[in-house]
């Protein structure tokens, strides 16, 4: 279950966030209190920075699948897949931590080139926001760097679609209330 937890759930925006691909984009800056909510495959999805520790961030995902509320929080570096630790809560359940000594996953999209399609204008709430639509490895990625966290403001490929719906700077907190009774230590899935 935590393989498949993280893949689907976290590693996509993890892996699109990067970016090292010789376009226009710079490394997000993330802050306590940043938050962006998205439409994914028709899913509402709120990602938020809920907490820092060091130099590592809290990322919390905030969903309902299946009729059921997750939430999972990830200690993270920003624009890194280097993961130390994720809890897993769900609907009533107590939350659940996870320690890794190495987070066991490349990211396979930061691999080449992405063709620069066009740069492109988008309106979201009364907001004007400016985007470079990339194209990769046949996913087609709207970033800005308006936009706090991934910097995604539109993804496509195939049947996946990512669209922001909203976005704020400040006032994010955690969803999970309690504290992990225990951790389980990974060094590697």
């Amino acid at each position: 279950m935590p393989r498949k937890i993280l893949t689907v759930c976290i590693l996509l925006p993890l892996l699109l966030m990067e970016c090292k691909w010789k376009a226009p984009c710079k490394s997000m800056h993330w802050e306590v209190g940043q938050w962006v909510l998205y439409d994914v495959n028709g899913k509402e999805v709120k990602y938020a920075i809920v907490g820092s520790y060091d130099s590592y961030f809290w990322l919390e995902k905030s969903s309902v699948q299946n009729g059921e509320h997750l939430i999972i929080k990830v200690l993270t570096s920003p624009g890194s897949n280097d993961i130390k630790k994720f809890i897993v809560k769900r609907f009533n359940e107590s939350p659940i931590e996870f320690v890794f000594d190495r987070f066991p996953f490349e990211n396979p999209l930061l691999e080449g080139d992405a063709e620069i399609v066009s740069k492109e204008k988008f309106s979201l709430s009364g907001r004007e926001l400016h985007a470079v639509h990339l194209k990769q490895k046949g996913a087609d990625i709207w970033f800005s760097n308006e936009i706090p966290i991934f910097g995604i403001l539109k993804y496509e490929n195939g049947g996946e679609r990512i669209l922001l719906k909203d976005y704020g700077f400040k006032g994010a907190e955690s969803e999970i209330a309690e504290v992990p009774k225990g951790s389980i230590y990974l060094n590697e899935l």
